[in-house]
């Protein structure tokens, strides 16, 4: 919503920069860590589903905001986006819950946070996840400028976030499937392909 209202670089920055990223880590991580309460034994296929619905709203979004942005300009179409989050989102605050009690934050020292990052496997996996997250989140920000530059008409550009979150749909879930059958880190492109040869 502040989006909406900002006028100057510095308060999109602090809008959709700042308070949209404390925002989406406070809606993404409690979801996932209860979701990961309620499953065992199918915990991959559960995690799958539950990330696979992102790929649906990603393929919603652009043909939506699309057409919001000609009929009624940016300041409405970001509120209307903010209302819609709002009227999805607050049902399923409310509906989550967990099956375990909360840890107590006095059970996890800073000393024994430091230590796991001693520890090399934990650093190196740390590393990884933040250079594959950076590499994976690149391309839905600059691929419809992609297209453009190579003579793709704006309504196609934008079909190419559409067509690429339909692709991750079916591999969010396969990918659940395999981290089922094969083992959660064991289900990661690298490790299959390793143990192939």
């Amino acid at each position: 919503m502040f989006t909406s209202l900002s006028t100057e670089l510095y308060q999109f920055i602090l809008a959709q920069g700042f308070m949209f990223g404390i925002g989406a880590t406070m809606l993404f991580y409690p979801t996932i860590s209860a979701i990961s309460h309620w499953f065992d034994q199918r915990r991959g296929i559960a995690l799958g589903i539950v990330v696979a619905s992102s790929s649906i709203g990603g393929i919603c979004w652009p043909f939506m905001l699309e057409r919001l942005f000609v009929q009624v300009g940016f300041a409405w179409t970001v509120r209307t986006a903010g209302f819609m989050c709002l009227a999805l989102l607050a049902p399923s605050c409310l509906l989550i819950k967990p099956r375990l009690p909360p840890r107590k934050s006095a059970d996890v020292t800073i000393g024994e946070m430091k230590n796991s990052f001693a520890d090399t496997r934990y650093a190196l996996l740390t590393a990884a996840m933040f250079f594959i997250f950076w590499g994976m989140f690149i391309p839905f920000y600059y691929l419809p400028s992609y297209g453009l530059a190579h003579g793709m008409s704006l309504y196609m550009a934008n079909n190419l976030l559409a067509t690429l979150n339909a692709g991750s749909f079916a591999g969010r879930i396969i990918s659940g499937i395999l981290a089922d059958k094969l083992g959660r880190f064991a289900s990661t492109p690298d490790h299959i392909k390793t143990r192939s040869h």
